[in-house]
């Protein structure tokens, strides 16, 4: 008898499943994933694993003589199930591979990936008493730049529905084996996946090196010579055109790929060049024929929210973010970012249920990011839950005493102890709190997150507050730097608490608009050196970045008329550097553009690290 493994009962065979829209040519080497053929024996809870004796000949024979470096791969396996999990190790030796390493928890595999790099990973989807799945995981990973295109994912599952299986063809894995499956399907779909991998080595390693422009070249060479995996190199092609900003390279791509094959990441990457271009409009009607097509296509949840936020919508970004959210559970990344918009949304109950299920799944995560404790310090103080907000201030400090010179961190702590002294009623300790964290927000190095917090507290703790004057003044002057397009006027608004701060806001905000359009009007009477000279006085006294931005566009429009363009040019080029990092983003918690894939050797965000438990 050989040895069971676990397999969903009367399982359909994959022979039911049309080819995915999301595959590419089905069955054929453009296939992004490869689907297994269930194995010709009873589904059943004892169904088996078929195992081959380590003397295997036949196909799978000739398929180890022609994956001649196996003896090197570095493997993952990750199964909840001890006996599948003892199985499939069995199965990678009879393949070959003897460096393997074995967990039973996503989580536990998350956190070795991110601090190891492996050549083959093979993933069960389901983990039970979690709804944290395989595909939970592979979405985080490459949300956060930790798993590079050289690794070859493969997802192996029981369950056969509809929906399973195309979600897996969606998240473009190297190969999906439906339970019970025979060895030879294991090897054969790593072989294959590992064979794209050899195909493509040169472009990858072209952007191992950096060396961007060899790898579009490449990829463009692969694209119109419809070479094997031509599809893929295309995907990459474009991505590397989108950040090397070869944005019409990137659209050309993109709609070749979409005319022949319809494939949603080709129309998703349309709606990103389209953003990318500004187009947003036309971005968001791409994104919304797409979701109506596509439903369970996270990533364009992702792209469309970006849109939202851009347009200044956040309530419907808010509603993006929270169905990606019921899409992937457990994303870390997504609820983060379905969180935050929560909170500038007015949302507070459900940026605190966002929240603490960040805290409970993803704390120790390199995707976790510490604005979710000040969120919840927030929340916390909100509901007079002392305990929980004490909590939030002694994780955020412990994480910064590990990373003292982190002023994000430092920043973070700042807010969560203001928030405990309010508590406490130690007015004067909080008085100088305060002011010298009012002193670094207005400072050069102040940003808008900081700033965001800052009115947020002011707006929460008015009454410890002896001295109005102050806090009127500062959320004027944060009001005045800061508030420099529709969505940052929103969020402020939305931190406020109280007409007399959120006037503030709309008075600083309409004095911008004024100043801005005082020195339009210079340039459409022919004064256009005035007008960028008026931007930039403007820039400079206030540090907001609107004035930088539209004295930049006006240069490039008039500059030919402008007697001393390139001095002008400097002194803008001089303030964008200085002011411009400081403006608001949209979330990303993990340093991936939404919707695009991960390029080896990329850098991901760096990590913060994370706050322990208390």
């Amino acid at each position: 008898m050989r040895r069971v493994a676990p397999a969903a009962r009367n399982a359909p065979s994959c022979a039911h499943f049309a080819p995915s829209p999301w595959c590419g040519a089905a069955r054929g080497r453009d296939d992004a994933c490869s689907f297994s053929r269930p194995a010709g024996v009873r589904s059943a809870a004892g169904g088996l694993f078929r195992r081959l004796p380590r003397n295997t000949r036949g196909y799978a024979g000739s398929m180890i003589a022609r994956d001649a470096d196996r003896h090197t791969i570095r493997a993952l396996v990750v199964d909840g199930n001890l006996l599948s999990r003892s199985i499939l190790v069995s199965q990678l030796r009879d393949f070959g591979v003897m460096q393997i390493q074995q967990v039973g928890r996503a989580q536990d595999a998350r956190k070795k990936l991110e601090v190891g790099t492996y050549d083959l990973v093979v993933c069960e989807y389901h983990f039970d008493r979690t709804q944290y799945t395989g595909r939970d995981l592979l979405d985080d990973l490459r949300q956060n730049g930790l798993l590079p295109l050289s690794t070859t994912f493969v997802m192996v599952t029981g369950e056969a529905s509809y929906a399973c299986v195309a979600e897996a063809a969606e998240a473009a894995l190297d190969g999906y084996l439906l339970k019970p499956y025979t060895a030879n399907s294991l090897f054969s779909r790593i072989s294959a996946a590992r064979t794209r991998k050899r195909e493509l080595k040169e472009i990858f390693d072209a952007i191992e090196l950096n060396d961007m422009g060899r790898a579009a070249e490449l990829c463009l060479s692969h694209f119109e010579d419809r070479r094997p995996y031509w599809l893929y190199t295309a995907r990459i092609g474009a991505e590397i055109s989108i950040s090397q900003g070869n944005i019409e390279m990137a659209r050309h791509l993109y709609e070749v790929v979409t005319a022949e094959k319809a494939l949603p990441w080709a129309r998703l990457g349309i709606a990103r060049v389209q953003g990318a271009e500004g187009l947003l409009g036309e971005a968001r009607t791409t994104l919304e024929n797409l979701i109506a097509d596509h439903r369970s296509y996270a990533d364009a949840y992702d792209v469309m929210g970006k849109v939202q936020i851009g347009q200044g919508d956040l309530d419907a970004a808010y509603e993006t973010y929270a169905m990606a959210c019921e899409i992937t559970p457990s994303s870390i990344t997504r609820l983060q970012k379905a969180g935050l918009m929560a909170l500038y949304t007015g949302r507070t109950a459900e940026a605190e249920r966002l929240m603490e299920r960040v805290v409970r799944i993803g704390l120790g995560s390199k995707m976790f990011d510490p604005i979710a404790i000040v969120v919840l310090a927030f929340c916390k103080y909100l509901g007079d839950d002392d305990k929980w907000l004490q909590r939030c201030a002694d994780d955020i400090q412990r994480a910064f005493e590990r990373d003292p010179l982190d002023l994000r961190l430092k920043r973070f702590a700042d807010i969560t102890q203001a928030l405990v002294m309010c508590r406490r009623k130690q007015v004067s300790e909080l008085a100088s709190h305060l002011e010298a964290m009012v002193k670094d927000v207005l400072s050069p190095t102040g940003d808008f997150e900081a700033a965001s917090n800052i009115v947020r507290l002011l707006g929460l703790i008015a009454e410890r507050v002896s001295n109005k004057e102050f806090a009127d003044r500062t959320i004027a002057s944060i009001a005045a730097r800061f508030c420099s397009s529709r969505v940052t006027l929103d969020v402020l608004l939305g931190a406020a608490e109280g007409e007399a701060h959120q006037t503030l806001i709309r008075g600083a905000w309409q004095a911008l608009n004024a100043r801005i359009q005082a020195a339009m009007a210079q340039s459409i009477e022919g004064h256009h050196e005035a007008a960028v000279r008026a931007l930039i006085a403007g820039a400079k006294e206030t540090r907001n970045p609107r004035f930088v931005e539209t004295a930049e566009g006006s240069l490039k429009r008039h500059g030919a008329k402008i007697a001393r363009a390139e001095e002008l040019a400097k002194v803008i080029e001089e303030l964008r550097v200085a002011l411009l990092p400081g403006a608001f983003k949209d979330p990303s918690f993990g340093g991936r553009e939404p919707g695009s894939i991960l390029m080896p050797g990329s850098a991901a965000a760096k990590a913060v690290p994370a706050p322990s438990s208390a």
